[in-house]
């Protein structure tokens, strides 16, 4: 009978303690970075540069609408556009693991469970990220003289999101708590927190 089974497999359950979680604390806040700042970016550059650059900008500004209207209803939609492109991305990617996982049995597929306060800072860190990129993203573009100008100028920012997000990796807890004063750093450091079940 033993040689009707030459191969032995063990299933391992992986947990919000065991690896998975780890694998998630890396890569998440990575990718939720990345998709707050290029999410909105074509957008942004459009709404600031570009109407600059076809000169309606002027006719916008000649409108009923205050200045500060105007500025709050493009951030806004940049951050709505932001927040969506993380969320779809997000959903994207755990589709193509369970995808992925169900093809190689239902019995390997990882179990990895976040409790709902966890998911809810998650959001709440996300849309942090979507305001903080959209705002910069804003600031930047409307010095640009036209639409190419722009995306020179604004593309250096997702450095700004992986620089940190690959050394939160590396520290150690008492120098990742003195750079959680920074803006971007402290966001991404409580994605990571809530996927490890341990934020404060």
């Amino acid at each position: 009978p033993e040689a009707l089974t030459p191969i032995e497999t063990d299933v391992l359950t992986v947990t919000v303690t065991g690896a998975g979680a780890i694998f998630l604390a890396i890569l998440i806040p990575l990718f939720l970075g990345i998709y707050a700042v290029t999410g909105a970016m074509y957008f942004v550059m459009d709404t600031t540069a570009g109407e600059k650059e076809r000169k309606t900008l002027e006719a916008l500004l000649t409108m009923p609408a205050t200045r500060t209207e105007i500025v709050l209803g493009k951030f806004l939609i940049a951050v709505l556009i932001a927040l969506l492109s993380s969320a779809l991305a997000i959903l994207g990617m755990m589709s193509g693991a369970v995808l992925l996982l169900g093809a190689v049995g239902e019995a390997a597929t990882p179990s990895l469970s976040i409790s709902p306060v966890n998911v809810f800072l998650i959001g709440l860190a996300t849309l942090v990220l979507a305001m903080t990129s959209a705002s910069l993203e804003m600031m930047i573009a409307i010095f640009a003289r036209n639409f190419k100008e722009a995306q020179n100028l604004i593309s250096p920012l997702t450095i700004v999101i992986v620089v940190p997000a690959l050394a939160m990796q590396y520290m150690s807890d008492q120098a990742l708590r003195s750079f959680a004063i920074a803006p971007i750093f402290n966001a991404m450091l409580m994605i990571r927190d809530a996927l490890l079940n341990r934020i404060t």
